[in-house]
């Protein structure tokens, strides 16, 4: 009886030394406040990691860090068309961020590039409906009608906008020519 016990307390040092030298060489992910993790097993996503440190266990699994601060973006004199197909032109400042880590990186090769490009094109789009006023009860509803339709084509890719706030308007002596005013 005694010889068995010392056997399986053998063989549980073995295989205790063997999983040691085996996590040695597995290098440790560090996901810090601002970033997640995606795990996958086998090439298959199974979970968002929160911040901590992890190791992967086995090798089919891999740890994707993911960026989630807010980048801000600023577009100034972005040209469009209004409502009166008059050329015009708006600058303003945004954040943009990462909604769902998992469908921005399954979407999305660069997240901050490929979401400008859609965010553009919505802000054209939105802004093609309007003919500027300069006031700035305008700025704040455009500012909220543009977070709206942007966020409604970017929730699809995983991210968002945020804090969008209209930096320069067209002059008021222009707006008069887009209405058909004197100059």
């Amino acid at each position: 009886m005694t010889d068995l016990l010392w056997q399986l307390v053998f063989l549980a040092v073995i295989v205790m030394v063997l999983v040691a030298l085996r996590m040695r060489n597995k290098k440790r992910v560090y996901v810090t406040e601002y970033q997640r993790g995606l795990r996958f097993v086998n090439g298959t996503f199974k979970e968002v990691l929160g911040p901590g440190s992890y190791r992967p266990l086995f090798s089919g699994q891999k740890i994707e860090l993911v960026d989630m601060r807010p980048q801000p973006v600023l577009l100034e004199v972005f040209p469009y068309r209004d409502a009166f197909q008059n050329d015009s032109y708006i600058s303003l400042g945004l954040e943009l961020l990462v909604d769902d880590p998992y469908l921005a990186t399954k979407m999305l090769k660069d997240q901050v590039s490929d979401s400008i490009s859609v965010a553009r094109d919505r802000i054209r789009t939105t802004m093609s409906h309007t003919v500027c006023d300069g006031s700035l009860e305008f700025a704040a509803r455009i500012a909220d009608q543009i977070t709206s339709s942007v966020n409604d084509e970017l929730q699809r890719l995983g991210m968002k906008v945020t804090n969008v706030e209209i930096t320069e308007l067209p002059p008021p002596h222009r707006m008069a020519e887009f209405v058909g005013g004197p100059n």
